[in-house]
């Protein structure tokens, strides 16, 4: 027993013996059939190799060497400023060709879509979601031949901006934030228009896929995209992004009024 400012804390030391599959898993202690009231007796148990995977020609005492690469970085001809999955596909080839056997990368986790500026990719909103930035909008199925792309495409603004992202020594993020977001909402409501039904349902194979994807991330996915549309509103507004000051109500995404912003703006969590 341990005396603590909150009382008296009573632990102990067991060894169990489990025979469980490999990956993560919740493991519950119960008293009875039961959990004791007020009692936290619920842990994680990941299970794990006891080594990682060796290749073949490594084991053997070969050797292997690899090319590093900040994804973002990255400039090309074809690119608005910023490298893209396309540029680390084209630059894997290319690593192949020289013999490398992998390409290490940056994090690629989710950022904060209303403060392009805060790009570490060490310093994610998320990592349980990719960031949209990376996205070549170009290589995007409803972009081939679609008219408001096209248009989006020949206006001043984005000529000018993408003719400044490409010569910058700098990666511009507020202008490629610029460009990419409006063109993802270009191609969405694209999307929408031909693969979802009014109410939102699948109406082709590629909306089912949709449909799938939403379902398979489920609450986590529609928390993230809550999360994110309140920041951009509030960053809109000149407030505070940061959930800790927000309004009480909006701290709790099940809360009333949280729910009733979703509401509001359901055509942006989609």
């Amino acid at each position: 027993p341990l005396n603590t400012p909150a009382g008296v804390f009573l632990g102990c030391l067991a060894g169990l013996n489990l025979s469980v599959p490999m990956g993560s898993h919740d493991l519950s202690f119960l008293s009875g059939g039961f959990a004791p009231a007020g009692v936290n007796m619920r842990t994680r148990v990941i299970v794990v190799p006891d080594k990682c995977w060796c290749p073949p020609q490594l084991a053997a005492g070969g050797r292997a060497f690899g090319l590093p690469l900040q994804l973002y970085a990255l400039k090309s001809r074809r690119n608005w400023g910023m490298g893209d999955l396309t540029d680390l596909k084209d630059f894997m080839r290319l690593a192949s060709q020289w013999g490398a056997a992998y390409v290490g990368i940056n994090p690629l986790n989710a950022l904060f879509a209303d403060a392009p500026e805060e790009a570490s990719p060490y310093y994610v909103s998320s990592r349980l979601f990719l960031n949209p930035m990376y996205i070549d909008t170009d290589a995007v199925a409803e972009a081939a031949g679609l008219p408001t792309y096209d248009a989006y495409k020949h206006t001043a603004r984005f000529k000018e901006l993408v003719a400044y992202c490409r010569s910058s020594e700098k990666v511009e993020y507020a202008y490629v934030s610029e460009m990419k977001y409006t063109a993802l909402g270009i191609l969405f409501e694209a999307f929408r228009a031909v693969h979802l039904n009014p109410d939102e349902t699948p109406k082709t194979a590629r909306g089912q896929a949709f449909a799938d994807f939403v379902a398979q991330k489920g609450r986590a996915l529609n928390l993230f995209a809550l999360w994110t549309v309140l920041r951009m509103s509030f960053a809109a507004e000149n407030r505070p992004v940061a959930w800790q000051v927000w309004e009480t109500g909006y701290q709790n995404p099940d809360s009333t009024q949280t729910q009733a912003f979703a509401a509001r703006d359901r055509d942006s969590l989609l």
